[in-house]
Parts: C-alpha cells; structure tokens; sequence
C-alpha cells in the first residue's frame, strides 16, 4: 500500500484563505409524526453562531463568512429555547 499525503504542500504568497467552522445538525421532533433538520454553525475565528432550519441557509452563512462580507446577507433564523 502506498502512503497517501492528506496535508496539502504550503502554497507562496497564496491569496487563499483558511477559515474554521464548527456545524451541528440533528433532526427535530415537531410532533405529529414531522420533523426537520435543523442547524447551529459558528464560525471561529468571529465567533458568530446561526441556528438555521434551512440547508440553503447554512450555506449562504458559510459563504458569506468566507467572502469577508460585513454586511449579512438576509438570515432567516430558528428561534431555540434554551431552558
């Protein structure tokens, strides 16, 4: 078997950044026999976190985190009740 190298080699001067995210996902019981799937996704190195019910959500958080934009973009939110 030959070794597989996962790192990728060091890029100069790339313009490519790294970003971190951490992504939760599970299915919620809503009762009467429905459910969906619901998200919480921070980003790292901002320490911003969404609850998000929409996978399109969940991708257009991502890529607004990685697009440097300060300004969100319309973020349609879950409210989660924590107690």
């Amino acid at each position: 078997m030959s070794k597989v190298d996962r790192e990728p080699a060091p890029e100069k001067e790339s313009c490519h950044r790294s970003q971190l995210f951490t992504v939760r996902v599970w299915l919620e019981d809503l009762g009467n026999g429905q459910s969906e799937w619901r998200s919480r996704v921070q980003h790292i190195p901002s320490g911003e976190i969404r609850y998000l019910n929409e996978w399109s959500m969940l991708l257009a958080f991502i890529l607004e985190m990685l697009s440097g934009d300060s300004q969100p973009t319309a973020r349609p939110e879950i409210s989660v009740d924590h107690t």
